[in-house]
């Protein structure tokens, strides 16, 4: 996951950017189980009856504009969207 999360922070230098959002919703809503793995507990989205996925949020640093961006998803990003940024200016 974390290799992805590096490639797309490096091909999009813009946290508003569309390509951005939809890239990190992609890895976020991702039920890929790990190598080897049979536990859908595995996955970065996880479904199960009495658990799994009930929010996603994302954190970015915009350096360049000195600020923080934060994004946030009410329930599994799978199925819903993340609303944001909100802006968090560094002082």
């Amino acid at each position: 996951m974390i290799e992805a999360v590096r490639a797309i922070v490096h091909r999009s230098r813009v946290p508003e950017d569309k390509l951005y959002e939809r890239a990190l919703r992609g890895v976020l809503a991702d039920h890929t189980l790990r190598a080897g793995s049979n536990d859908p507990g595995d996955a970065i989205c996880v479904h199960r009856e009495t658990t799994g996925t009930v929010s996603s949020s994302v954190v970015a640093l915009v350096a360049q504009r000195s600020r923080f961006e934060t994004y946030f998803c009410p329930g599994p990003p799978c199925q819903n969207d993340f609303a944001g940024p909100v802006n968090l200016t560094i002082r």
